[in-house]
């Protein structure tokens, strides 16, 4: 067995100083760079339609920024070995 992780992301404002409730990704990663790659390219595609949907003004405006972090997940994955 082994020891499976968990994605989390959250989109925050600077300037408000706050942030949305964060996300858990429901998928579980077999490796923490597994799960750090996906939260990279996450965060992008989140922050890229972010923009799309309010614009690169209010993005700018309240300093939009999306963070992630992965966790050990309390559940493990089986392996054939």
């Amino acid at each position: 067995m082994i020891k499976t992780f968990i994605l989390t992301i959250q989109v925050c404002s600077s300037v408000l100083s706050n942030c949305l409730p964060p996300a858990e990704i429901i998928e579980p990663f077999k490796t923490h760079n597994e799960c750090a790659l996906k939260g990279y390219e996450l965060a992008l595609k989140t922050h890229q339609n972010l923009i799309q949907q309010r614009g690169e003004l209010e993005s700018n405006k309240y300093k939009v920024a999306v963070k992630f972090w992965c966790k050990e997940g309390k559940e493990e994955i089986k392996t054939d070995a």
